[in-house]
């Protein structure tokens, strides 16, 4: 819980947890005020941001650490490239998930940030998005293809075929009609 909320704001975070450790100090509760300050320090450890990368163009090969997810601007991805964690704004017709090793060719746009609770080192225009290999390991090969068969059984029921979805609040309404 601590660890979330320490990174998340990083002066204000670690100000807090000072006066849960003061106060838990002076309850004389000094095995849970050890570990608030030793989760706090943690947190605010892992909440430095990550080394910019260096601006022009790239072209590395990496590993997808998230699905492909669509944007408000568009679609976007954190890859892990031999240069750390980088966050990718992929071409419209991109497609990948966790764990497939893809190559990517663009531009370093932006700065260091943090996506999901992830942190990394710069934004990268794709202009180019290569497929590499699937995953590497078993276990997201196998979550990979059951998320599939998922997402292929639920494929008929996009655009209405579900009645809960004629109803406006996704409920059946006794009495009314669809119009």
């Amino acid at each position: 819980m601590i660890v979330g909320w320490v990174g998340a704001w990083p002066g204000w975070g670690l100000l807090v947890a000072a006066l849960m450790v003061v106060s838990l100090a002076a309850a004389r509760r000094t095995i849970a005020a050890c570990l608030v300050a030793a989760a706090a320090l943690s947190s605010s450890l892992t909440a430095l941001p990550l080394q910019p990368l260096s601006p022009g163009r790239i072209d590395a090969m990496g590993v997808m650490a998230t699905d492909v997810i669509e944007g408000r601007f568009g679609p976007y991805a954190l890859v892990e490239l031999e240069a750390g964690p980088v966050l990718v704004d992929l071409p419209s017709d991109a497609s990948a998930s966790q764990g497939d090793v893809v190559e990517i060719e663009g531009v370093v746009t932006g700065d260091p940030g943090t996506v999901r609770g992830r942190r990394h080192r710069g934004t990268v225009e794709v202009g180019d998005f290569r497929w590499v290999s699937g995953p590497r390991s078993p276990i997201l090969t196998l979550g990979n293809a059951m998320r599939d068969r998922v997402v292929d059984r639920l494929a008929p029921l996009e655009g209405g075929a579900c009645p809960s979805r004629r109803v406006p609040g996704g409920r059946h309404q006794r009495g009314r009609r669809d119009r």
